[in-house]
């Protein structure tokens, strides 16, 4: 059913907007659009593919999501956000003038520096909301949108009367403009989990022929998707109350060059003779970062042994940027596994815990070493699995 809405001729509809019908590849009727719309939304769970077996570039992110927060994706109405975007006020109607849209639609950055110099906002739209910044994504005029965040500091959270935001234009651009969409994800990745008026996603305008291009997108940057402002969940290890160990004024001034010098040296003889006289081994500098973090960092195992198994130090802390050994255990140049399983025998909540950025440990992998790090948590799946309390943080 999907297919035959997808392959049918493109006409334009009366009562319409023209992106309305483009950026799904289909012919829509008034009297049967509830029914259609309908209909791909009930087949928007299903992975769906193309005769070379492309995944849907929205169903790649729902993927990658998953597998870096392992939690189920949430998706946002852009209609129905509150206090996300912003309002459209009769200032930027005003400004929405016919010199400012020629200077977008003639990509002439000296005619927007003079406005911006002049004092002119160029948060501007019509009043249906629709912005130079969506016409600017919609050209893939790359050097307006630049100028426009960079310079002119324009917001990028506006959407129009129908829900799209710029990046749903950006998306819906005659060709893959990639270098234009990396710019609004760096810096507005929200945008991609909020959808238009009909419940799509700006990854559901992509026309069907680039669902390759984008699906390697999301790989090659995946670890700058995760949104900033939503999707905000209570296990950013900042957050969290009681779950980890703070250090005592005692632990923070034992982090003394001298045992710095055996970790980094592997001193186990060292390290031994201050735990034997007491010498507290769960220490770390001003930033939080203890000498456990530095062991997993540099994959010395048998100092993390010791460490964990024999002094006991708890794995339970982190710095004051939220991250924890894990994070820094799976940044490592070569995985070191035994450590990894180490900790997670510890303490598996560890791998969904996210630092201040909202990264989780798995966030920090090297693309290099995903397959590797894949087929480790399949065959180790019984060491990643929450406690119930991280259990109820993760709902």
């Amino acid at each position: 059913m999907l297919y035959s809405l997808q392959n049918k001729k493109r006409r334009k509809i009366a009562g319409l907007h023209t992106s309305e019908v483009c950026a799904t590849n289909m012919l829509i009727d008034r009297t049967n659009l509830y029914q259609e719309v309908k209909t791909i939304k009930q087949h928007s769970t299903e992975t769906l593919k193309n005769e070379n077996n492309i995944t849907e570039p929205s169903l790649k992110l729902q993927d990658i999501m998953e597998q870096i927060t392992r939690t189920t994706m949430k998706t946002y109405s852009a209609l129905d956000l509150q206090g996300f975007f912003m309002d459209v006020t009769p200032e930027h109607i005003t400004a929405y003038t016919n010199d400012v849209i020629s200077a977008v639609r003639k990509q002439d950055i000296s005619k927007l520096r003079e406005m911006h110099t002049n004092n002119r906002t160029l948060q501007c739209c019509n009043r249906f909301g629709e912005s130079i910044i969506h016409m600017a994504c919609r050209r893939g005029a790359v050097k307006v949108v630049r100028f426009l965040l960079e310079e002119a500091d324009v917001s990028f959270c506006i959407r129009d009367d129908y829900g799209r935001t710029p990046l749903h234009d950006a998306f819906w651009a005659p060709s893959p403009q990639l270098e234009l969409v990396k710019m609004l994800i760096t810096n507005y990745p929200d945008l991609l989990l909020i959808s238009d008026k009909r419940g799509f996603m700006p990854l559901s305008y992509v026309r069907k022929e680039d669902w390759g291009v984008w699906c390697k997108f999301l790989e090659e940057n995946h670890d700058i998707l995760l949104p900033k402002k939503l999707n905000v969940t209570t296990n950013d290890s900042l957050t969290i109350e009681g779950f980890f160990v703070d250090y005592t004024e005692d632990e923070s001034k034992s982090y003394d060059t001298d045992i710095l010098t055996a970790i980094r040296k592997q001193d186990m003889k060292k390290l031994r003779e201050f735990h034997a006289n007491g010498h507290p081994l769960k220490c770390s500098n001003r930033f939080g970062e203890s000498i456990l973090h530095m062991a997993c960092r540099r994959g010395f195992l048998n100092v993390v042994r010791f460490l964990i198994k024999e002094a006991k130090v708890s794995v339970r802390i982190r710095d004051d940027c939220g991250r924890t050994i894990l994070h820094d255990a799976a940044c490592t140049p070569e995985p070191n596994f035994k450590i990894i399983e180490l900790i997670l025998e510890e303490c598996p909540d560890l791998l969904y815990m996210k630092d201040r950025r909202g990264y989780t440990p798995i966030c920090y992998v090297r693309k290099s070493q995903r397959a590797v790090w894949n087929k480790f948590l399949k065959e180790r799946a019984y060491l990643i699995i929450p406690t119930k309390p991280c259990r109820k943080l993760l709902q």
